[in-house]
């Protein structure tokens, strides 16, 4: 079977689930296709083939012609690259900031784009960049991030799924590729893990309604254009233990 987003689409809109299910096998290859096509995109072997030829472009170029003073490019407005961050994204235009709280008391920075096609597709994408250490980024193991995605399954609704993982020297990645229902309609639904020495980024996407030409290539692009660049240390706060705090007061 020819694997493309466009029958990866074609399951998802299917009237009965009972017919995916009948045919989980060649379901799920097209899944992990769909997944691993994105990923070559942020391997270091597809950079370092590109870079190459960019290098000796650009060395051939300078021989012939003088230096040039060019204007700083300024960054896209949907561009999503704190400093610190070892990865970035680009919306179609600039995200919207929230800040959540988790019960635990515990407040981030959520980036999240949300656009309704013709009232009846929506691309719902939601990301996340915190800082962390290179101590941190050893405990990220497969084991930890697969199961960290694999709480997500029954909280999604999704009735097939597929998880994935890759690492190299500087980055390690997790994703939750699946299909389900919200509410009467199908989606498409993925998430993912980007661990860098200096920073976690998450990306949680939603594909929910009918086949839309503009909203699947809209919902493409966004996750293909996350990458990595050059992050940096953040200095980590210091928590005082209850003991001490008790003692201060």
């Amino acid at each position: 079977m020819k694997c493309t987003k466009q029958s990866l689409r074609a399951y998802a809109r299917q009237s009965s689930f009972k017919s995916l299910r009948e045919d989980a096998k060649a379901r799920s290859n097209c899944i992990i296709n769909f997944v691993l096509s994105k990923f070559c995109v942020f391997r270091l072997d597809c950079f370092v083939v590109l870079l190459l030829a960019m290098t000796i472009g650009f060395s051939a170029y300078a021989q012939e012609k003088p230096a040039e003073v060019t204007k700083k490019e300024e960054p896209a407005k949907g561009l999503f690259f704190p400093d610190f961050c070892d990865f970035e994204m680009t919306f179609p235009e600039a995200p919207l900031t929230s800040e959540r709280c988790l019960p635990s008391g515990q407040c981030y920075t959520l980036q999240s784009y949300t656009m309704v096609y013709d009232l009846h597709t929506t691309v719902d994408i939601s990301v996340n960049c915190t800082p962390s250490t290179p101590a941190s980024f050893a405990q990220y193991t497969k084991g930890v991030m697969k199961a960290a995605l694999a709480g997500m399954i029954e909280e999604r609704n999704l009735d097939t799924h597929d998880i994935n993982y890759t690492e190299d020297e500087k980055t390690k990645s997790a994703s939750l590729t699946g299909t389900g229902k919200t509410g009467a309609q199908d989606k498409i639904y993925t998430a993912q893990m980007w661990i860098g020495q200096n920073s976690v980024f998450t990306v949680q996407a939603e594909l929910i309604g009918g086949a839309h030409d503009v909203a699947d290539k809209s919902f493409g692009d966004i996750l293909k254009s996350l990458k990595t660049k050059e992050g940096k240390q953040v200095a980590q706060e210091k928590k005082t233990p209850i003991a001490n705090q008790g003692k201060n007061q």
